[in-house]
């Protein structure tokens, strides 16, 4: 090979490996943050930044209540790391947000301790509640000490043709109605 060939290659490969940096930075620049969760620190300060999906379930039920508790609940049975985002984005949170946290949070706390290889994901999800203000730690609290959520109806009397009469069976009156 010829000099002047072999010095064209040379600054081909380094076009290449300076092209290749670039794109690699820009990637990485780009990328979204795959640890995705903050968190709180020993002195109780919260490390990183909230996640996405926090933040939208907050603007889409500025009221609180129910979508947001069910909401709650879910995002973090599917991904428990996320408390304590939770916990941080309820400090900021209205009353109701607050409430519908707390209880979500308890929700998902009773669904990993009811599954034998879960309980660490329940562990997290309690230990986060230890950075909540006064009121969500409260709603937590109560939400977590009942057996069943207490914005579900009871369950509606079953009616069973050829039973006779009126009579009907129901979780709560086996007897009738």
């Amino acid at each position: 090979m010829d000099a002047g060939v072999q010095e064209k290659q040379g600054l081909e490969d380094a076009d290449m490996r300076k092209l290749l940096l670039i794109i690699c930075a820009a990637m990485g620049l780009l990328a979204p943050s795959l640890a995705g969760a903050g968190s709180f620190n020993a002195q109780g300060q919260f490390v990183g930044r909230t996640d996405d999906r926090l933040t939208s379930l907050l603007a889409q039920f500025p009221a609180g209540g129910p979508p947001l508790r069910a909401a709650m609940a879910a995002l973090l049975e599917s991904d428990p790391s996320l408390a304590d985002d939770a916990v941080f984005a309820a400090l900021n949170g209205t009353p109701e947000q607050k409430q519908a946290i707390g209880s979500g949070v308890a929700d998902a706390a009773r669904f990993f301790d009811a599954c034998a290889t879960c309980q660490a994901a329940g562990a997290s999800l309690r230990h986060a509640m230890t950075f909540a203000d006064e009121p969500t730690r409260t709603v937590f609290s109560e939400a977590i000490g009942s057996n069943t959520a207490s914005n579900i109806a009871q369950t509606p009397p079953i009616f069973i043709p050829g039973t006779g009469g009126s009579k009907c069976v129901s979780p709560s009156a086996p007897n009738g109605c």
